[in-house]
């Protein structure tokens, strides 16, 4: 055992197993995060699904009841035909237009938000991957220049975050 070489090779190989198995351990928490916010952004476009056909048999029915007005009696026959119909339309483009169209917006930005962010992550994590797989564990050089890469890596992906998730003023 005394006359046996120290493969340095070998325990680089090993040691960066180890920091990768380290790493993807911890990452699934990050994952999680992720996904959950990624349901979230589904949940709200299913909600937007259910606003609009909700809107939509609100508009059908106020049109029902302006042209129901149409079929009554009226010695200005024309005029009220026109005024109802005007009324109905104006009703049910201001309901849509009040609660739909704000909301539908929102989660438009909130799905483009989230998949920004998951973007960002996934490239943020190979990185990461990538950075351990290069170093070599016996050069204290090459640990400093990974760590160093990573620090500005992590720098730069939360400034993408925090630039593309700025609010700007309505």
């Amino acid at each position: 055992m005394a006359g046996e070489r120290f493969d340095r090779d070998g325990a680089n190989i090993h040691l960066n197993n180890t920091i990768m198995e380290i790493l993807t351990a911890e990452l699934p928490v990050l994952k999680e995060k992720i996904k959950r916010m990624c349901e979230e952004a589904k949940r709200a476009k299913y909600i937007v699904y259910m606003f609009s056909g909700m809107l939509f048999g609100t508009g059908i029915f106020f049109l029902m009841v302006a042209l129901s007005y149409i079929f009554q009696p009226s010695p200005d026959g024309w005029e009220d035909m026109l005024a109802t119909l005007g009324f109905g339309s104006a009703s049910a483009t201001t309901f849509v237009s009040v609660l739909l169209l704000n909301p539908v917006k929102k989660i438009q930005e909130a799905n483009s938000d989230t998949s920004q962010a998951e973007m960002v992550y996934y490239a943020w994590e190979l990185s990461v991957i990538l950075y351990i797989r290069a170093m070599d564990v016996n050069d204290r050089d090459s640990i400093k220049e990974a760590a160093e890469r990573i620090v500005e890596l992590t720098d730069s992906c939360i400034g993408m975050l925090e630039n593309y998730y700025e609010m700007e003023p309505e």
